[in-house]
């Protein structure tokens, strides 16, 4: 729900996967934690498939051991 209206190609599966977070893709903005938001943040990121990509911080609020 959160991504998948922008998916055409199946790159959210893919994507999702990879950062671990296709458990919560059928959850509401409102009921992720920082480090969720920041993952489908960068799952969004990734499916415009740009040359460049410039991160200011992408690992704040992320759980190290996850």
């Amino acid at each position: 729900e959160l991504l998948e209206r922008v998916d055409d190609r199946g790159d959210v599966h893919k994507y999702s996967e990879a950062l671990g977070i296709e458990h919560i893709l059928s959850r509401k903005l409102g009921s992720l934690s920082g480090g969720e938001l920041q993952r489908v943040a960068l799952c969004a990121t990734l499916l415009k498939e740009a040359d460049v990509y410039f991160f200011d911080e992408p690992s704040s609020y992320l759980d190290i051991y996850e």
